[in-house]
C-alpha cells in the first residue's frame, strides 16, 4: 500500500477552507441513507468524523497508513484497504446502507473495479455517494502530484455507474468559483490549497449560502447519488 502524496493538504482544507469543508459536509449529509456508512478513501478522517457526529455507524478505509494513523482519533472502525482488492472488508458484502467515495475514485487507476466492489459492499437498494473533480481541461501538474489519474465529465460518471449496476438519482456540479481559482493555479503552476487564505474562505462562506439554494450549471466538483440496482 502506498502513502498519499497530498496528506499535508487534507488538514489544510478543513482549517484554511472551513467554509468549503462545512458546505461540502452539508451536501454529503443530505444524500446519506440508513445508518451503516462506509467511507472509502477516508484520508485523515475529516468526513468520517462528521458522519460519526451525526449519529452514523461508520467504517473508514484508506490505502495510506499515515492518513489512517490520524483518522483513528475518530470514534469509528478503520481498515487499511484497497477498494480494488477487498481483503478486510471481504466479509462485509451487502452490509452497508451507504458507501461514500469523496474525491477518491480519481485516485484509483481501475475505477471500474472500484465501482464494482463498492456495489458488492452495499445492501440491496443501498446508495453510493461520490464526488469527483470535474473537467479534463483543468487537469494540472498538481492533479498529477497528488495522484489523480483523471478528472471527470458528467457523461463519464454516468457511464461508469450505469454500466456497473447503479441507477443515478442525483448528479450536479458544485463549487462554481473553484473553477476559476483552480484554472489560475494551473496557469501559474501553484498549489490551489496553499494559495487559499482567510479572504478566500470568507468569500466561500458567502458563496455557498447561495449555491446551497441554486445549483450552478458548472462547478469544480461533480456530486453523485446512485442507487444499487
Amino acid at each position: 500500500m502506498k502513502d498519499f502524496a497530498g496528506i499535508e493538504e487534507l488538514g489544510s482544507l478543513e482549517s484554511c477552507l472551513s467554509g468549503w469543508f462545512k458546505a461540502k459536509s452539508k451536501e454529503v449529509l443530505a444524500l446519506l441513507e440508513g445508518r451503516r456508512v462506509l467511507d472509502v478513501g477516508c484520508g485523515i478522517g475529516g468526513f468520517t468524523r462528521v458522519f460519526v457526529e451525526n449519529g452514523f455507524e461508520v467504517v473508514g478505509t484508506d490505502t495510506s497508513p499515515k492518513c489512517l494513523s490520524i483518522a483513528r482519533k475518530t470514534d469509528a472502525r478503520f481498515f487499511l484497504e484497497d477498494i480494488t482488492n477487498l481483503k478486510n472488508l471481504a466479509g462485509s458484502l451487502g452490509y452497508f446502507d451507504t458507501v461514500t467515495g469523496l474525491d477518491v475514485i480519481e485516485h484509483v487507476e481501475d475505477d471500474v473495479k472500484a465501482i464494482k466492489n463498492i456495489r458488492k459492499l452495499l445492501k440491496a437498494n443501498g446508495v453510493f455517494v461520490m464526488t469527483v473533480p470535474a473537467f479534463s481541461f483543468l487537469y494540472s501538474k498538481h492533479d498529477a502530484k497528488i495522484g489523480h489519474y483523471r478528472r471527470y465529465s458528467k457523461s463519464r460518471v454516468k457511464n461508469l455507474l450505469t454500466k456497473n449496476g447503479f441507477k443515478i438519482e442525483k448528479i450536479f456540479y458544485w463549487n462554481f468559483p473553484g473553477i476559476f481559482g483552480w484554472f489560475a493555479c494551473k496557469l501559474l503552476n501553484k498549489n490551489p490549497v496553499e494559495s487559499s487564505n482567510q479572504t478566500v474562505d470568507k468569500l466561500y462562506k458567502i458563496w455557498f449560502k447561495i449555491e446551497g439554494r441554486i445549483k450552478p450549471p458548472i462547478g469544480l466538483t461533480i456530486f453523485v447519488k446512485a442507487r444499487k440496482i
